[in-house]
């Protein structure tokens, strides 16, 4: 098991949402993932498809 899962407060077996990869792309308020955002649009995803990462 690696560092990050046992430090994370997810229940055994299961990753803590802001260990994961699209958290860090898309949910948090920051330049980098409105970038992230912006080009999801552009490749025609809705909202509905990444606002679930927050």
């Amino acid at each position: 098991m690696s560092e990050l899962a046992s430090e994370s407060s997810a229940p055994p077996g299961r990753v803590a949402p802001e260990d994961l990869r699209s958290h860090r792309w898309f949910g948090v308020r920051d330049l980098r993932s409105f970038g992230h955002r912006s080009r999801a649009r552009q490749m025609g995803f809705d909202a509905e498809d990444y606002l679930a990462a927050r």
